[in-house]
C-alpha cells in the first residue's frame, strides 16, 4: 500500500500528457482552420475537448508505437 501515491502520481502524469499532446494536435487544427474558441466559449466544451484530447494523444501514442517510432518500454531491439 505504501506505493499507491507514487502508482497514482505516475497514472496522472501520463495522461495529463497524453491530454497535452493531443490537445496541441487539436489546437493546431482549430488554428489552421481559423475556429479558436473565444471569451464566451463554455466550461463544458474545454471539459469535452479534454477528453477529445485524451483520445486523441492516446490513439496517436499508440500508433506511433506501432509503426516503431516511439519506444514505449525503452527496449532496444537493434
Amino acid at each position: 500500500m505504501p506505493d499507491l501515491p507514487e502508482n497514482v502520481r505516475e497514472f496522472i502524469v501520463r495522461d495529463l500528457i497524453y491530454i497535452i499532446g493531443g490537445g496541441m494536435v487539436i489546437g493546431s487544427f482549430l488554428y489552421r482552420f481559423d475556429r479558436l474558441p473565444g471569451q464566451d466559449t463554455p466550461v463544458a466544451f474545454y471539459v469535452f475537448g479534454a477528453g477529445i484530447a485524451y483520445v486523441v494523444g492516446n490513439a496517436l501514442q499508440e500508433f506511433f508505437c506501432i509503426i516503431g517510432l516511439v519506444d514505449i518500454w525503452g527496449v532496444d531491439e537493434r
